[in-house]
């Protein structure tokens, strides 16, 4: 949206080391005033101004970390104050909340904070720019840097790589005398286990996020992964129907029927 860059070109760069928080990208607009008009922004930003920054992420649950990293930038760059804009909790909303501002041209959004598979979608848009080819930063891996590619040119900085993480109830564990599960076929196990303790007959085995929202995606291609298969190859061919894949759908629908996963986790 608005065109301050010398400082929203740095504050872009400085985020990667400044905030422990998937991508952030440069809005852009046909001018620093927005328009009505339902365009697709502009293909190349100006990088040149200064000014204000506006900051826009999903709802922050660091504790206030984001807002302090911000406080520590506008003390250093009291010219070039940056302010948070939090969005929904929600991932899809917070995705709708952008390309709302997107098309219509709003001015309010400088940075955004963009889940790495939102960048194609944003960039094929024009609803983000392409930003300077050196604004890399030294140390980040390469394959994490193309997260925030689109057609060979760069949209988007990485500042947060997730990983799944299993949790589980180490008390239960113990009661049942069996080991921490490391596979899809442990957790199962596990939860037979522990299911013949008094009063566990109906506890869930394993919970994940199967709502119908990003989080099935994820949760989905673990288990896909997990049998050797893959949504795509990496040639980009869409091989989600290989032998591989199905098993891994089939044992996620295995586990709904056992009720290894409970159905509360589909809200």
């Amino acid at each position: 949206m608005m065109h301050y860059t010398h400082s929203r070109r740095a504050f872009i760069q400085g985020s990667v080391g400044a905030l422990a928080l998937s991508a952030l990208a440069a809005c852009s607009s046909e001018d620093s005033k927005g328009s009505e008009s339902n365009k697709p922004a502009a293909e190349e930003g100006d990088f040149t101004g200064e000014g204000p920054i506006s900051w826009v992420q999903g709802k922050d649950f660091s504790g206030g970390m984001v807002q302090k990293r911000l406080d520590e930038w506008n003390a250093k760059y009291p010219k070039e104050k940056v302010s948070l804009i939090e969005l929904s909790s929600e991932a899809d909303q917070q995705r709708q909340s952008l390309i709302n501002a997107a098309q219509t041209n709003s001015a309010a959004y400088d940075v955004i904070g963009l889940d790495l598979v939102w960048v194609a979608e944003f960039a094929a848009n024009r609803w983000i720019v392409e930003i300077p080819s050196d604004t890399k930063p030294v140390g980040v891996i390469d394959s994490v840097w193309e997260t925030g590619s689109y057609r060979g040119k760069q949209y988007a900085v990485p500042y947060a790589t997730d990983a799944p993480i299993m949790y589980y109830r180490k008390d239960f564990l113990e009661q049942a005398k069996v080991e921490i599960p490391k596979t899809w076929e442990d957790v199962k196990k596990a939860t037979e286990a522990v299911r013949k303790l008094p009063g566990m007959q109906n506890i869930g085995g394993f919970g994940g996020q199967w709502a119908k929202y990003e989080g099935l995606t994820c949760n989905i291609a673990e288990f896909i992964n997990t049998c050797g298969g893959a949504i795509v190859d990496d040639s980009g061919k869409v091989t989600v129907d290989s032998p591989e894949s199905i098993k891994g759908i089939q044992t996620a629908v295995d586990a709904f029927k056992s009720k290894l996963i409970p159905t509360a986790a589909l809200e």
